[in-house]
């Protein structure tokens, strides 16, 4: 479920009518994907995958992880791999003959769970979503480049105490 509802959309946008809500819920769900690319983080629930080089840990909950695929098969398995690669790093328990080529690390994908409430989602995020989907929604005939123009800064100026840096 989206944090913004296309009804609270449309007191945002003062719009009165019901012939565009199919486009109106792709504008809102548009508008929450680059909310969330922006600040790095879901604002939805979902499952979704991350990938990572065989020699970082994976920060994600054992709890949300539904499979684990590439060089490793289980989260257990990454974990201890993990601490193996830490070992090796400090030269403590594996005798380092070779060099390690950290360009061409092997990878592995998480696939898990992420749970957010609706509700939960603060408000300074739900009028960004908003903006952005009345930005798409009046402007979605721009077809030259001249008129084509970015977004303004005000949606950043709302997501920026929620953005996750180093994602």
């Amino acid at each position: 479920m989206e944090p913004v509802t296309p009804t609270l959309f449309k007191q945002y946008a003062r719009l009165s009518t019901t012939v565009e809500d199919e486009v109106i819920e792709l504008f809102i769900t548009a508008a929450r994907e680059k909310s969330e690319a922006y600040c790095n983080r879901h604002f939805v629930s979902k499952a979704t995958a991350r990938s990572f080089p065989a020699n970082v840990s994976c920060p994600i909950p054992t709890a949300d992880i539904l499979s684990v695929s590439g060089c490793y098969a289980s989260a257990e398995e990454a974990a201890n791999a993990y601490r193996y690669w830490v070992e090796y790093a400090k030269g403590i328990s594996i005798s380092r003959d070779y060099p390690i080529d950290y360009d061409n690390l092997p990878t592995y994908t998480v696939s898990y769970n992420v749970t957010v409430d609706p509700a939960e989602v603060p408000a300074s995020v739900k009028i960004a979503i908003a903006k952005i989907a009345a930005d798409l929604y009046e402007n979605r005939e721009n077809s030259s480049v001249s008129s084509n123009q970015e977004l303004g800064i005000g949606f950043k100026s709302l997501l920026s105490p929620y953005k996750i840096l180093n994602y």
